[in-house]
């Protein structure tokens, strides 16, 4: 089971526990965690958990999806369990 966190600046917009292997990110209604601002993307990444590890991917979008201070660029980017990519100023934590 995985728990995602989402808070924008400073408040908790979002909550998620699921045990979904792949999840989806975006701006659309149908996505996994909906993030409804204005540069986010329709489908904007896709993040998938295998055993402890976290892959995240950025769907070539035009604003991008941060991890530590730089875009990610690579498909399957790894992310700790514990850090957090940031989205249109949407700070996603992964938190189990």
């Amino acid at each position: 089971m995985h728990l995602i966190l989402a808070h924008y600046k400073g408040k908790r917009i979002y909550r998620l526990r699921t045990d979904l292997r792949n999840i989806t990110i975006g701006r659309q209604p149908g996505n996994d965690i909906t993030l409804e601002y204005r540069g986010v993307s329709s489908c904007h990444a896709t993040v998938n958990f295998n055993g402890p590890q976290i892959y995240v991917t950025d769907l070539e979008t035009l604003n991008g999806t941060w991890y530590d201070g730089q875009k990610i660029k690579k498909i399957g980017q790894v992310i700790p369990i514990g850090d957090q990519i940031t989205i249109e100023g949407v700070n996603i934590t992964f938190v189990e």
